[in-house]
């Protein structure tokens, strides 16, 4: 039987608002704290660029295989845990680290130099490939479950990126060293 339906359009993605940025700091009488940073990124759901900005934050800090996780939590030990988030609704990614809290300025500071060095091209092509990799994977573990699949549907529909997960995957085999440079390039 047919239902009678009346789609309503989806609204525009609406990009985070920077107004309010700054700095702010909650003190508590504990040895371990938490550092949260937040990017904005010009890049959302509905760009161009937004393989390629997915692919910078795999590299960046999502995984195991991150700079953020290799340099600050294994070759420096400045932090318990470490990882960055992208959210391609809102353009922005987040940064969050369980720190001691001494080491708050350091593991920030050390945080903005992944950053500028990602920026100035110090990738390796191994860096680059296991973050594609990383990506690639997470594409096609959507079909495990009924729910992957209802979210990736929900974000393309959101997005306006009628894409199949192989289609996405094909993009992300595509970015180059140069976009994921150009990615970093353009936080604040």
């Amino acid at each position: 039987q047919r239902m009678d339906r009346s789609p309503v359009p989806l609204p525009e993605i609406t990009r985070f608002n920077d107004d309010s940025l700054g700095e702010h700091t909650e003190v508590m009488a504990v040895t371990q704290g938490k550092l949260a940073m937040g990017f904005v990124a010009p890049v959302t759901g509905c760009d161009e660029g937004f393989a390629a900005m997915q692919v910078f934050n795999c590299l960046f800090g999502a995984g195991m295989t991150s700079k953020l996780f290799n340099q600050i939590r294994e070759k420096m030990s400045l932090c318990y845990y470490i990882g960055s988030s992208y959210y391609g609704g809102k353009g922005m990614l987040t940064v969050a680290a369980g720190i001691d809290s001494d080491k708050h300025e350091l593991v920030k500071q050390e945080i903005l130099n992944q950053l500028r060095l990602c920026a100035e091209g110090e990738i390796t092509e191994a860096e680059l490939t296991a973050a594609k990799e990383a990506f690639i994977s997470s594409l096609r573990a959507i079909y495990d479950s009924t729910s992957s699949i209802e979210s990736y549907e929900f974000i393309m529909a959101v997005s306006k990126m009628p894409m199949t997960p192989e289609e996405y995957e094909q993009q992300v085999q595509s970015v180059t060293l140069s976009q994921v440079c150009q990615m970093a390039k353009t936080l604040s």
